[in-house]
């Protein structure tokens, strides 16, 4: 089984949030650019004037994500998928009324192999997603099940798509593509692991969005946008 850590709060850009206690500092830093900087790039959405109703975040971690995006957009409806139960409670703290799945996203449902960081659950990946490089030191079984069957049939369009999941963005997409949903979303804010995954986003992006991907040795940003240019894009921070 997955580990488990009493919880602690830290402190955001002004926000409180609810993190694991064993990798409360872990949390804070991947929460710091993502409140403070914009890391995701929601700002040029919202300063154009877009309406943001919809939000799948794939890879949510402990929410901070979530607390960008109803920072900004209150009413928005936000379906999240996190593996890790301690994380995945700490999202429901953080950002209530949130749709949690406690699991892992990936092409089909049921049981996968998760690969476990050894100090860090953010960290933790679906085996055969990619080579993470560092500080992998087991794994365990957890559930998986796929975006695309879990999106409700009321949502007319989905608004943002956040990819954060450790090597398995090219999985999401490719069943996202596979269910006629990927034409759906008008915005994608992501990151890349491994390079592999790089040239399997694009080409699965190609059909329907317009991508942009920043370059890295393992792990990158990457944005895109169906249709029209999205406002100000830039790749991740700019």
């Amino acid at each position: 089984m997955l580990p488990q850590s009493d919880r602690v709060t830290v402190t955001v850009d002004g926000s409180g949030l609810h993190v694991p206690a064993r990798c409360a500092e872990d949390c804070r830093q991947m929460a710091e650019p993502i409140l403070r900087d914009d890391e995701y790039e929601l700002l040029p959405i919202h300063r154009a004037g877009h309406q943001v109703r919809t939000v799948l975040d794939v890879g949510g971690n402990c929410g901070a994500f979530g607390v960008a995006v109803r920072r900004l957009w209150p009413e928005a409806r936000i379906i999240a998928w996190e593996p890790h139960p301690d994380l995945a409670a700490c999202y429901r703290l953080n950002v209530p009324g949130a749709e949690v799945h406690e699991a892992a996203a990936w092409s089909s449902t049921g049981p996968v192999t998760l690969r476990v960081h050894e100090t860090y659950p953010g960290g933790d990946c679906v085996a055969g997603a990619w080579k993470r490089p560092d500080e992998i030191t087991g794994e365990c079984v957890v559930s998986a099940e796929t975006v695309s069957a879990n999106i409700p049939a009321d949502w007319p369009e989905i608004d943002v798509l956040k990819l954060d999941c450790e090597g398995a963005e090219s999985v999401v997409l490719a069943d996202l593509a596979g269910a006629g949903q990927l034409a759906r979303i008008r915005w994608i804010r992501g990151e890349w692991h491994g390079a592999e995954n790089v040239d399997r986003c694009q080409r699965i992006l190609a059909g329907t969005h317009v991508s942009n991907f920043a370059p890295g040795d393992t792990v990158g940003f990457f944005i895109a946008h169906r249709g029209q240019p999205a406002p100000q894009q830039s790749c991740c921070g700019g």
